[in-house]
């Protein structure tokens, strides 16, 4: 089930559309934009507060996607640093803050890039014995994966091995499954 938390005025952001990975709240990545909307984004949100909302792209080979053509349900997240590419594009580290829908589209392409109105989405998860049974388990197979010689990403391991949020937890397992960005 998943509840909806919003006030009477909900907040307004910068869009970027994301072609190929997830940011999932509390996970850090480094992303790529390179088309001049992302870019517009990124700009606005470094003037502001450095949060911008970003949704996954229905079709990845869209150039210039419409609000049509982006999921609702995506993610705010914080933009901790920038460093310009050679080629005009911008590297940026981000961290997911909380999971999101998009209730209202406030600018759209016309305006030079994508602005809404959100509200936050809360999981409801339910933490019980079975849970945390379930979470110890995986990290034990992660463990023992590791000691047969698999390479694992040392940020990706640290935070694993500390979380003890159910929520938290499987975001950071949906990051690195080898699965489709949709099914994640």
């Amino acid at each position: 089930m998943i509840l909806l938390a919003g006030a009477i005025e909900q907040p307004v952001y910068p869009i970027i559309a994301v072609r190929d990975g997830i940011v999932f709240p509390n996970t850090e990545n480094v992303l790529v934009f390179g088309r001049s909307k992302s870019i517009t984004a990124v700009d606005i949100a470094m003037k502001k507060d450095k949060r911008v909302v970003l949704l996954m792209q229905k079709n990845t080979t869209s150039e210039d996607p419409r609000p049509e053509d982006l999921h609702q349900i995506g993610v705010i997240a914080e933009i901790q640093k920038i460093v310009p590419g050679e080629k005009g594009e911008v590297n940026a580290l981000v961290k997911g803050i909380k999971k999101i829908r998009v209730i209202q589209f406030t600018k759209t392409e016309k305006d030079g890039y994508l602005e809404a109105r959100i509200v936050e989405v809360i999981d409801d998860v339910h933490e019980d014995e079975e849970t945390q049974a379930m979470i110890k388990h995986i990290s034990g197979q992660i463990k023992r994966a590791i000691n047969f010689g698999k390479s694992v990403d040392l940020v990706f391991l640290m935070n694993i091995l500390n979380l003890n949020s159910a929520n938290d937890f499987s975001y950071q397992i949906a990051m690195v499954l080898d699965i489709k960005e949709t099914e994640r």
